[in-house]
């Protein structure tokens, strides 16, 4: 990365990665895990092109949360279209929370300033998990 511009393309590319892989794995039907992880919603969140302002509240952190949401949809999009949805497993695991101190990525959390577990996105589908 050498620019702002390429970091907020960032979770762009790795959804895109991500979609890729899915429909590799679907196409040889070989049994696959994916955890998607997001750059976004931790520090320095600067939205990919057009998200900027896209949240109600047009700050970059709500922003970058408005791209994870679309970039789900995106996943799941690809886990329908390859026929994968119904066989399989999605895990949404929350964020650490918000640093408040620090722009643009500020805002409030209960955690006193301490980091919880990381985001991820993990999908398995479930028809290759153990005996049927």
């Amino acid at each position: 990365m050498t620019s702002i511009e390429e970091l907020a393309e960032i979770d762009q590319k790795f959804a895109d990665f991500s979609e890729d892989f899915i429909r590799r794995a679907s196409a040889d039907n070989v049994p696959f895990f994916l955890e998607h992880a997001f750059a976004r919603v931790h520090k320095d969140s600067y939205p990919a092109k057009g998200y900027a302002g896209k949240s109600s509240a047009g700050f970059p952190c709500k922003d970058a949360i408005v791209e994870v949401d679309d970039i789900v949809a995106r996943l799941i999009g690809v886990l329908e279209e390859t026929g994968q949805l119904e066989n399989a497993f999605m895990f949404l695991t929350p964020d650490k929370g918000a640093n408040e101190d620090l722009y643009p990525d500020n805002g409030f959390q209960p955690w006193r300033g301490r980091e919880r577990p990381g985001n991820a996105v993990c999908v398995c589908p479930s028809s290759h998990i153990g005996p049927e």
